[in-house]
């Protein structure tokens, strides 16, 4: 079976006809992993690393997660190897939130996109859940709609996941061992 050419038209047209047979829950599954995308977006704008009102940002959040976690062993880790470490974590979150916000966005690697945005609103929902004028329900959220796009593998609808899934299938099942090792990682964060 002889693939059709990487194209923006072939990608519209696989995007279209899986929305069509999805029906309104794939769909709104995608909008929800859009959504979740955008919100890691719109978060990156105040913690940019190299300014120093990003920096400040972060960090004054970072602290609050020091003296407020819900449980001690985490309140250390915090104050002992997050804070002493500062700007590597700074740029490790811009560049994480990044990332999900680009996997979530455009459904690329959207199971891997959501299981790493679910272990990372657990973390802030540790942090920060019980902290003064935080609203613990925000955090718990954020844990539960990147969960969604883990489990529910939402970038096989409106997303480049769709597209991609069939071309690795394919590579699993006539390419050579390497290939078939790497499309199977493919197809699982996928």
């Amino acid at each position: 079976m002889s693939l059709p050419p990487l194209s923006l038209q072939n990608l519209g047209a696989a995007l279209t006809t899986t929305a069509r047979a999805a029906g309104l829950s794939g769909t709104g599954l995608a909008v929800i992993r859009i959504l979740t995308g955008y919100l890691w977006y719109t978060q990156l704008s105040w913690k940019v690393p190299w300014t120093m009102a990003g920096a400040h940002a972060l960090h004054g959040y970072i602290v609050t997660e020091s003296k407020y976690a819900g449980f001690a062993p985490y309140r250390g880790f915090i104050s002992q190897v997050i804070l002493p470490h500062f700007t590597l974590v700074s740029y490790l979150t811009y560049f994480t939130e990044m990332a999900l916000a680009i996997s979530l966005i455009l459904g690329v690697f959207t199971r891997l996109g959501g299981l790493v945005g679910t272990v990372w609103a657990t973390q802030l929902y540790l942090g920060l859940a019980i902290a003064p004028g935080e609203w613990y329900w925000t955090y718990g959220m954020l844990v539960l709609i990147n969960a969604v796009a883990w489990v529910a593998a939402t970038g096989r609808w409106w997303g480049v996941d769709q597209w991609l899934r069939p071309r690795v299938t394919h590579v699993m099942q006539t390419g050579s061992p390497r290939r078939q090792a790497i499309a199977q990682w493919v197809q699982r964060a996928t």
